[in-house]
Formats: C-alpha cells, sequence, structure tokens
C-alpha cells in the first residue's frame, strides 16, 4: 500500500496543480462550473491512495460553494487547505523515493507471499490450495434416487 502511496506522487502533484487554477479563477467562473470542476479534482484526489485527509478538505470547499451559499472565501479556505495537505503528502512521497525506497520494493516483494494473506489483492494457487482445503465429505447420493 506503501509503494501504492509513493509512485501515486506525479499524479498528486498534477492535481495540485490543477486545484491552484480552480482556487484562481473561483469568483470568475459560474458556481455550477466551480462546482463541477472540484467534483473532478474530488474524485480524481480519491482515486490517490493515502490523499483522504485532501479529499475530506476538497468535499467542504465544494459544500461551501454548492446550494444557495456561493460562499467563496470559505471555499478558497478549504481549498488552501487541501493544497497545504497535498504539499505535504508530496514532500514525505519525494523523501522516500529519493530515500529507502528501492529496500521498501524489495521487502515488500519479499512478504508479499508470506505476511498478510487476508490483505493480499490475490493468492498464489498454492497459497489457495493450503489455506482453504475442501472439508466436505463427498459422498454419491445419486442411487438414493
Amino acid at each position: 500500500m506503501v509503494i501504492k502511496a509513493v509512485d501515486a506522487e506525479p499524479a498528486l502533484s498534477q492535481l495540485g496543480k490543477e486545484l491552484r487554477l480552480i482556487r484562481s479563477k473561483i469568483k470568475d467562473n459560474a458556481p455550477e462550473k466551480t462546482v463541477s470542476e472540484i467534483k473532478n479534482a474530488y474524485s480524481q484526489l480519491n482515486k490517490i491512495p493515502g490523499a483522504n485527509k485532501a479529499s475530506k478538505s476538497l468535499s467542504k470547499a465544494r459544500k461551501a460553494i454548492d446550494g444557495g451559499k456561493h460562499d467563496y472565501n470559505k471555499a478558497k479556505t478549504y481549498i488552501d487547505a487541501t493544497l497545504a495537505i497535498i504539499e505535504r503528502e508530496a514532500a514525505w512521497r519525494k523523501r522516500l523515493k529519493s530515500g529507502p525506497y528501492e529496500d521498501l520494493v524489495s521487502f515488500e516483494k519479499f512478504t508479499q507471499n508470506n505476511l498478510g494473506l487476508r490483505e493480499q489483492e490475490r493468492l498464489t494457487s498454492e497459497q489457495v490450495d493450503i489455506i482453504t482445503p475442501c472439508l466436505a465429505k463427498h459422498r454419491n447420493i445419486s442411487l438414493q434416487f
């Protein structure tokens, strides 16, 4: 999971650029268009592993504009908070990428088939045979009818 989060750093940085653009033209656009852009960014942010805090903050920005309120200052505050979270997330991911990333990848590959079987996305056929043996005592009952 950490590897996927670290690998998603370029997407996170790109999304930060898009949010800065949305923030810069927040009052110029119609509220519906701004809400649509924020929803699109929110959907992209939810696809990035480990970006939950940023997506919650962005959701609050959308709610500040959506409906009859149109509180642009509040929305900008939440977008600023989201950008700060994104910058912090991107920073630790970049540091890890330039540091112990290769060791972490090799450790994950080593432990992938050994630890946390329930957390794995897919099991090997050997693991399936060991973990899920059939304990049923099958009988042929076709002669009973």
